[in-house]
């Protein structure tokens, strides 16, 4: 089943196509000061669900095919903004497959760190 490009998803009350101008100042300013996000753009939904997609473990592959991208790459540059926590635990998680007890066998520990005299970064005020 395909979608047919030429039918509307919304349409003014005479059934044509919505005059965004009009859509803007009559619906979605009064909304977005209602819900008190004041100066919300329409288009931040969008990123909003592509950011939402990724952070929900989606593949990106599924959400460039629900977004609409022909490239994967336009959907992660464009929409999917890094956000903090997730970045965070994308640390976390490397740091417990890198940084495990070398006892156990399975991980790389952390280097040796050199005689106070042999350290780099002082001379750097590091």
């Amino acid at each position: 089943m395909s979608a047919d490009t030429g039918e509307l998803v919304f349409s003014a009350p005479s059934g044509g196509p919505i005059r965004y101008a009009n859509w803007r100042n009559r619906v979605w300013v009064p909304a977005t000061r209602a819900a008190g996000l004041e100066g919300l753009g329409f288009h931040d939904l969008r990123r909003a669900n592509a950011t939402a997609l990724v952070r929900l473990g989606v593949d990106v592959k599924t959400a460039q095919e629900r977004l609409g991208h022909s490239d994967v790459r336009m959907t992660l540059g464009l929409y999917a903004q890094a956000e903090k926590p997730a970045d965070r635990d994308a640390a976390k998680r490397l740091g417990e497959v890198f940084m495990r007890d070398p006892r156990d066998g399975r991980g790389m520990s952390a280097p040796e760190r050199p005689p106070p005299s042999q350290e780099i970064g002082p001379e750097l005020g590091l």
